[in-house]
């Protein structure tokens, strides 16, 4: 279920939330990417989203409207369990950081890390 969309820099982001799992997405400029050449979007023209965030947008922008949401989203819901998990190394000890400000935020949560999960719970 989308939870919502949100812009940073002109690239739209999108929130997703589905069995306890979030999920945030970039959608895909399709015409930079041909600007620069790109021959792999080309051949994935169709594909309207894809993971990775590394194109010089600004994260702290991204990720306080995402956790801003997510945090409305649970609040209002009365979400009891949630989930995410991070792609990389490098983003997994990014958003330990970003777990321990969802926790403060919402004051009656616990978090554990598994892995590359991130794992939420009411107290």
């Amino acid at each position: 279920m989308l939870v919502g969309k949100f812009f940073v820099e002109d690239r739209e982001f999108s929130l997703s939330l589905y069995n306890g799992e979030f999920s945030l997405s970039l959608k895909r400029d399709y015409k930079a990417m041909v600007k620069k050449r790109d021959n792999v979007a080309k051949l994935f023209w169709d594909v309207v989203e894809y993971e990775d965030v590394n194109e010089g947008i600004n994260a702290f922008s991204v990720i306080i409207k995402a956790v801003d949401m997510m945090v409305d989203k649970i609040r209002k819901d009365n979400i009891s369990y949630f989930y995410f998990y991070a792609s990389t190394e490098r983003k997994k000890k990014i958003y330990d950081r970003i777990a321990k400000r969802i926790v403060n935020k919402l004051g009656n949560y616990e978090y554990c890390l598994d892995d590359s999960g991130f794992y939420f719970w009411k107290k």
